[in-house]
């Protein structure tokens, strides 16, 4: 990881991004440490087993929308039936609309790259 900090990227794509559904394991700890940037996850598995991990998504992605305080409120609520039903009633989706407000227009692009010798 130290060796690819050392470059400024603009944009931090992680493929089979459902690994990081746990957010103290060493991937998403590492990860972490890179500074603010677009973060984009591709994974198979768009939908998770508990809100703690959906969270732990979010997090990655939106850590300044999706704090280190929504996790623990949700483990003192203790009941994640209650926390979906209030998914159902829209907050979640109510927070992740407000949170696409900031995002740009979209602006498809291609980008065509060549690799070295050493890739073919």
């Amino acid at each position: 990881v130290r060796g690819l900090q050392q470059h400024a990227w603009r944009y931090l794509c992680v493929d089979e991004g459902h690994r990081l559904k746990n957010h103290k394991c060493r991937l998403t700890k590492s990860l972490n440490t890179f500074p603010p940037m677009n973060r984009l996850l591709l994974t198979g598995t768009p939908l998770q087993n508990s809100l703690a991990e959906l969270w732990a998504l979010l997090n990655f992605l939106m850590p300044d929308i999706f704090d280190s305080l929504n996790v623990g409120e949700m483990q003192e609520e203790g009941s994640d039936e209650r926390i979906l039903r209030q998914e159902r009633e829209g907050q979640v989706i109510s927070t992740l609309m407000k949170a696409s407000e900031h995002l740009p227009a979209h602006t498809p692009l291609q980008q065509h790259c060549k690799t070295e010798r050493s890739e073919d």
